[in-house]
């Protein structure tokens, strides 16, 4: 379980970041939990997609990826 006792942490943050190539792209969501002496951050989730065959732009793909992290995020806050 990633939360030890969520009756000691002080903070508690979602943090998303992706990342793309021209062959792929991929965001991870990680928890990071902030308690009395230490700090803990842990993946809660991935996900990567190949890029479409159809060549696109990088910023194009860095669009794509932005939106498979805001996804994801949406997604992990909600639960």
């Amino acid at each position: 379980m990633i939360l030890d006792s969520i009756g000691d942490s002080s903070e508690v943050q979602i943090h998303t970041f992706s990342d793309v190539s021209q062959k792929a792209f991929g965001a991870a969501t990680f928890l990071r939990v902030k308690y009395k002496h230490k700090i803990s951050a842990d993946l809660v989730t991935s996900k990567s997609r190949v890029a479409p065959l159809k060549k696109l732009s990088l910023p194009r793909l860095e669009l794509m990826g932005a939106l498979l992290a805001a996804r994801l995020a949406k997604g992990k806050k909600n639960q």
